[in-house]
C-alpha cells in the first residue's frame, strides 16, 4: 500500500488531540508505577489500549485507502464508501454521511449516506443556508458540532421538524472538512434512538477522519489538475499544429519567437527554423518597423494582459496582408512574465470587403443626399409661397439629416421662425411638437443672430459638453439648445445674391452620431437652394405688389383727375385705400386760416364706420392734440407703427374712452403720411389694419407716400384751378371792360384815319399819305394783340425704381456661373463663358443677376448632360448677353408665348416650375430699356439673347437703335 505523505502526521495529530486518551495513558502509567490497583482495572486499561491501537490502525488503513483513491479518481467513491462504513462501525452510530458544499448556491449536498442498520448506501438531501443559518454559522466557526441532544442544541434544532424527527435522529456529531483553507464539506455522524453523549475520544477520532478526507480531497484535486494540464498541453500542441488559418506564435518576454505553428508557416511563409529567434518586428513592413513602438505594445500587453489590434504584416516574399492580432501575456505560477502568445489571422479579404462596403455605403449616402437635394429643389420650385415651401423642406430633411429642423427668415434684422419639423418619435416631438417657441420673451436666439450677422455657419458636434462648460450662461447664449437639448447642432445661413435672408438649423439627438464636415456641406447646399427660392419668391411678390401698386396708383390717378372738387376726390381716395392698403383710412386737411378738418373716413367693414364717425365727432383733429396725424401735420414727416402696442397707443389718446374706441377698431398696425405740395403741408393720410399677421413696412410706407404725393398734387391743382378760375373770371371781366373801353377810341381812330386818307388822296401829298399808312398798320397790330390767348397743361408718369451702378457685365456673368457650377455638375453640364473683354454700363446688379440666373437654370434643366455656353459682347451703345444650350429646344408655336406669365413650353409633369422665370426676366430687361429674344428648334437647343443699353433707359420701348444693335 502506497504511503500518503502527511498521513502519519494526521493520525498522530489525531491521537495527540484526544485529551481523554492522554489522561488514560497517564493514568495507566501512574497505576502501573504504583502497583496499587486491582486486576479488574488492569484489564480495563488493556482493553482501552487495544481499542486505541485498533482505531489507529484503521486510520492508517483509511489514509492509505484514500491516497490510492485520490491517485485513481474512479476508485475514490469506492474508498469513501469503505471509510463511511468503517467509521459507523467503530463509533457505533446509526448513520454516517459526507456532504459537499456548493459555494454558489450556498448549500450542502449529501453525496453519500451509509445506514448501518440496513448496511446500505444512498444519496441524501440538500440543505440551504437561508433555511438553516445557525448550523451553517457553526460549521464555519467551530472545529466540530457535537450535539448530544440534537433537537435542543441551538446549532441543530433547526432540523427537528424537517429532518431529525422524521428520521428518529437524537444525537449528531458533524466535522467540517477544509480544502485549501476553504470549507469543502462535512462528515456527519447521526445516532437514531436513545441520545448519545459524545466522548472526547470520539470527538478526536471524528476530527481525524475529517483531516484524512481533507488531505484526500486536496490530493485528488491536485492529481486531476495535473492530468488536466497534461491533457491541455497535448491538446494545445495538437490544436496549434492543426490550425492552418491562424498563426499561433509564442514569444519570449523580449518579443523573440520561441514557437511557430503550421498556420504561421502557411501565412507568413517562414519555416520553423527560420522563424525561431526572430523578433516579432521582422514580420512588419519596413515603414511600420519602429522598435520602440513594438516594445511599447509588448509592455501594454504585459500590463493589461491582452491587446487586440489590426495592422499590415509582411510575408517572407515581401507581399503584405491585413492581419487581426491578439497579443496575450503569459505568466508562471508565481505571476512572473514568461512570454507572450500572439494569434494573428489574415483578414485581407475582410478588409477588402469592408472597403467595398464602405464605398458602397458612401455611394448610397451620396445617392440619398442627391435624392434629398432633388426633392428639396422640386419642392422649392413648385410654390411661390416661401413659408409653405420652407415647411416642406423642413419635413423632408427629417429624419435623414436631423431629428429637428428649423428655418428662420430675417425680418428687420430679427429672425422669425417660419418652419419647424421633428422626426417621428424624437424627444423634441414628444416634448415640444411643432408649436415650440424659442426665447420665452428673451429676444431672438443668440446663436441665430450671430450666424445672421457674420454669414458663417456654426457646427457644434457636442452641444451637451458646450452647455456644461457654459453652465448658467448657456440658457442666454444658446436658448435653442437649452430648449431642445440636442446632442449635435448645425446652424447655416440662407444666403442669396450676397444677402443673408435667414438660417437653417439642424439638431440631432443621437450622441454617437455628431455632425461632420460632409453634413455641413450638404446643409449649406440645402440652405443655398432654399435662399434662392425665398429670394425669387420675394422678387415675385415684390413684382406682384409693384403691379398692384401701379394699378392702385393708376386707379388713384383716374379718381384724382375725375373731379376738381377735392373734398369729393378725397372721399373717393379714402375708399380706394381699403382694403388693398388698409382696413380703414382717414383724411385730414389744413384749410385757410390754418384750421384742421377731417374731410373723409372709410372702413372696409361698413359696420365699423360709425366708430370712425364717433372718433371724428368726439375727438376732432386739433393742433394741440397728439394723434399720429396731428404730429405728421406739425413735422411733415411720416410715422410708421409696425406693431401698435399699448405702450405706443396710450401717449396718442386723450382719455380712456378715446383708447377704447381705437381698440374696438382692432388696429394692429398703422401709418400716417403728410400731403405735401410745393413745400407746403396740405393735410395727412392715416391708414390702419387689423388683419392678423400683417405689419406695415417700408414698402407700404412708400406706396402710401406715393399716394399722398399724388393726392397732394390733386388737392393743390384743385385749389390752383379754383384760384385760376377766379383769376380767369377776373381776367374776362377785365378784358370785357378793357375791350369795350379800348374798342371805342380805336374805332374813332379808324374813322379819323380813313377820313384823312381820303383827303390825302385828293391833296396828293406823298409824305402825309405814308404817315397815314403806317398809323393804320399799328392799329391793326393792336387788334391782334388783344385777341391773343395762352393755354397751359402738365402730365405726370410713374416709373420703376432701380439701384444703378457702373457694372462689368462680363465679371457678373463669371460670378453667376461660379454659383451654378454645382448644379451644372449634378446635371452633368459643362458651363462655358465667352467674355473676351469687360463690358461695362449702368445696370442694376441684383436684377441682372436674376436675369442670368433664370436663363442658366432653364438651360441646365432642359439640357442635362450637354454643355451650356454664356457669351457677353460689346455692341457699341448696347451690351449683348446670350445663353446657348443644346437641350430639347422649343417648338415654333411656343416661341411667342414663353415670356408670358405662367406660360410653359413643356409639360409640368416632366419639368418643374410655374413658368414665371422668363416672364420676370423680360420685365427686368425691358425696364432697363432693353429687349430679349429667343431662337430655337426642337431637339437642337435654344439661344436666348438679351440686348441692354449701356446707358440706362428705364421703361424704353424696343427702339430702332436696339434693333440695329442686333
Amino acid at each position: 500500500m502506497a504511503a500518503w505523505p502527511g498521513g502519519a502526521w494526521l493520525v498522530a495529530d489525531s491521537l495527540v488531540g484526544a485529551p481523554i486518551v492522554r489522561q488514560h495513558l497517564s493514568g495507566v502509567t501512574f497505576i502501573e508505577g504504583a502497583g496499587e490497583e486491582s486486576s479488574r482495572e488492569e484489564a480495563t486499561v488493556r482493553t482501552e489500549r487495544e481499542r486505541l491501537l485498533h482505531r489507529q490502525s484503521v486510520l492508517l488503513e483509511q489514509s492509505a485507502l484514500l491516497e490510492l483513491a485520490a491517485a485513481q479518481a474512479p476508485d475514490f467513491q469506492a474508498g469513501l464508501r469503505r471509510i463511511l462504513k468503517s467509521d459507523a462501525e467503530l463509533l457505533g452510530v446509526s448513520r454516517v454521511s459526507y456532504w459537499s458544499l456548493d459555494l454558489e448556491a450556498r448549500a450542502l449536498e449529501c453525496d453519500l449516506l451509509y445506514v448501518r442498520e440496513r448496511d446500505a448506501f444512498e444519496r441524501g438531501a440538500r440543505l440551504l443556508e437561508r433555511d438553516f443559518p445557525s448550523y451553517f454559522h457553526a460549521l464555519l466557526n467551530e472545529l466540530y458540532i457535537a450535539a448530544d441532544d440534537a433537537r435542543r442544541d441551538a446549532r441543530t434544532r433547526e432540523f427537528t421538524t424537517s429532518y431529525l424527527e422524521p428520521q428518529g435522529i437524537t444525537s449528531m456529531l458533524d466535522v467540517p472538512v477544509w480544502v485549501r483553507g476553504r470549507l469543502g464539506g462535512v462528515v456527519c455522524h447521526e445516532q437514531v434512538g436513545r441520545p448519545h453523549a459524545w466522548t472526547a475520544e470520539e470527538l478526536a477520532f471524528s476530527r481525524s477522519i475529517g483531516h484524512v478526507l481533507s488531505m484526500a480531497l486536496e490530493t485528488a484535486g491536485r492529481r486531476r489538475a495535473e492530468a488536466f494540464l497534461e491533457q491541455s498541453e497535448e491538446r494545445f500542441r495538437l490544436l496549434a499544429d492543426g490550425v492552418k488559418d491562424q498563426a499561433l506564435v509564442m514569444l519570449d518576454p523580449e518579443g523573440r519567437v520561441v514557437s511557430w505553428n503550421a498556420g504561421a508557416r502557411r501565412i507568413l511563409g517562414y519555416d520553423t527554423g527560420e522563424a525561431l529567434g526572430r523578433h516579432v518586428s521582422a514580420f512588419l513592413p519596413p515603414e511600420g518597423v519602429e522598435h520602440d513602438l513594438v516594445q511599447a505594445r509588448l509592455r501594454v500587453a504585459e500590463a493589461r494582459g491582452q491587446v487586440e489590434l489590426e495592422e499590415w504584416r509582411q510575408r517572407k516574399d515581401g507581399s503584405r496582408f491585413w492581419a487581426r492580432i491578439v497579443l496575450t501575456s503569459l505568466r508562471d505560477a508565481e505571476g512572473r512574465l514568461s512570454g507572450f502568445a500572439e494569434v494573428s489571422r489574415d483578414m485581407t479579404e475582410r478588409k477588402v470587403a469592408e472597403l467595398q462596403r464602405r464605398l458602397l455605403a458612401e455611394a448610397s449616402l451620396a445617392e440619398q443626399r442627391q435624392r434629398l437635394l432633388a426633392e428639396v429643389s422640386a419642392v422649392l420650385v413648385s410654390s411661390l409661397d416661401s413659408e409653405a415651401a420652407l415647411t416642406a423642406v423642413a419635413r423632408r430633411v427629417v429624419p435623414q439629416l436631423a431629428d429637428t429642423a428649423l428655418l428662420h427668415l430675417q425680418e428687420d434684422g430679427t429672425p422669425r421662425r417660419v418652419a419647424c419639423a421633428h422626426a417621428p418619435g424624437s424627444a423634441a416631438a414628444r416634448l415640444h411638437g411643432d408649436a415650440a417657441e424659442e426665447g420665452d420673451g428673451m429676444g431672438p436666439p443668440a446663436e441665430l443672430v450671430r450666424v445672421l450677422r457674420t454669414g458663417r455657419p456654426r457646427l457644434i458636434p457636442d452641444t451637451q459638453k458646450l452647455l456644461r462648460r457654459l453652465g448658467t450662461r448657456g440658457a442666454c447664449r444658446f436658448p435653442l439648445l437649452e430648449l431642445f437639448r440636442p446632442a449635435s447642432a448645425l446652424v447655416v445661413p440662407l444666403i442669396a445674391r450676397g444677402r443673408t435672408l435667414g438660417t437653417l438649423t439642424l439638431l440631432r439627438e443621437q450622441p454617437g452620431h455628431p455632425y461632420t464636415g460632409e453634413d455641413l456641406s450638404l446643409a449649406e447646399e440645402l440652405a443655398r437652394r432654399s435662399a434662392y427660392a425665398v429670394d425669387n419668391a420675394r422678387l415675385y411678390v415684390e413684382l406682384r405688389r409693384a403691379e398692384q401698386s401701379q394699378r392702385f396708383l393708376g386707379e388713384a390717378a383716374r379718381v384724382l383727375v375725375e373731379s376738381l372738387d377735392y373734398e369729393t376726390t378725397l372721399g373717393q381716395v379714402a375708399r380706394l385705400g381699403v382694403p388693398l392698403l388698409a382696413e380703414w383710412c382717414v383724411v385730414d386737411i389744413v384749410e385757410e386760416g390754418n384750421v384742421l378738418r377731417r374731410v373723409a373716413a372709410a372702413h372696409a367693414n361698413p359696420e365699423k364706420e360709425p366708430l370712425l364717425r364717433e372718433l371724428q365727432r368726439r375727438y376732432p383733429a386739433r393742433w394741440d392734440s397728439n394723434p399720429p396725424a396731428t404730429r405728421v401735420l406739425r413735422t411733415g414727416r411720416p410715422e410708421l407703427f409696425a406693431e401698435l402696442t399699448d405702450a405706443l397707443l396710450l401717449p396718442t389718446v386723450e382719455d380712456a374712452r378715446h383708447a377704447r374706441l381705437i381698440r374696438e377698431l382692432g388696429t394692429k398696425t398703422a401709418l400716417s403720411v403728410p400731403l405735401v405740395a410745393r413745400g407746403r403741408i396740405l393735410g395727412a393720410l392715416t391708414f390702419g389694419s387689423a388683419v392678423p399677421g400683417r405689419r406695415y413696412g417700408e414698402t407700404d410706407l412708400l406706396l402710401a407716400q406715393e399716394l399722398a404725393h399724388r393726392t397732394a398734387l390733386a388737392i393743390d391743382n384743385a385749389r390752383l384751378y379754383q384760384q385760376a378760375q377766379q383769376a380767369v373770371s377776373l381776367r374776362d371781366e377785365f378784358l370785357s371792360i378793357a375791350s369795350h373801353e379800348l374798342r371805342t377810341p380805336i374805332t374813332t381812330l379808324h374813322l379819323q384815319l380813313q377820313h384823312l386818307q381820303r383827303l390825302c388822296s385828293k391833296t396828293q401829298e406823298p409824305a402825309l399819305c405814308q404817315k397815314l399808312e403806317a398809323s393804320t398798320k399799328q392799329i391793326h397790330r393792336l387788334d391782334k394783340l388783344i385777341d391773343g390767348l395762352l393755354d397751359v397743361s402738365r402730365i405726370s408718369l410713374g416709373q420703376m425704381r432701380f439701384d444703378l451702378e457702373t457694372l462689368d457685365l462680363s465679371q457678373l456673368a463669371r460670378e453667376v456661373l461660379e454659383q451654378f457650377q454645382q448644379d451644372a455638375g449634378n446635371a452633368r453640364c459643362e458651363l462655358v463663358l465667352r467674355a473676351p473683354a469687360p463690358v461695362t454700363g449702368r445696370f442694376d446688379r441684383l436684377r441682372l443677376e436674376q436675369v442670368l440666373a433664370n436663363l442658366l437654370s432653364n438651360a441646365i434643366k432642359y439640357a442635362a448632360g450637354k454643355p451650356v455656353v454664356v457669351e457677353v459682347e460689346d455692341r457699341g451703345d448696347f451690351a449683348r448677353l446670350s445663353v446657348v444650350d443644346q437641350g430639347i429646344g422649343i417648338s415654333e408655336q411656343d416661341l411667342g408665348r414663353i415670356f408670358g406669365r405662367f406660360e410653359r413650353a413643356v409639360s409640368s409633369h416632366h419639368y418643374g416650375g410655374l413658368g414665371l422665370g422668363l416672364f420676370i426676366t423680360r420685365q427686368i430687361v425691358e425696364a432697363h430699356g432693353g429687349s430679349i429674344e429667343v431662337t430655337s428648334r426642337p431637339g437642337a437647343g435654344s439661344t436666348f439673347t438679351v440686348f441692354l443699353p449701356r446707358r440706362f433707359l428705364a421703361g424704353a420701348e424696343d427702339s430702332g437703335d436696339a434693333a440695329a444693335a442686333r
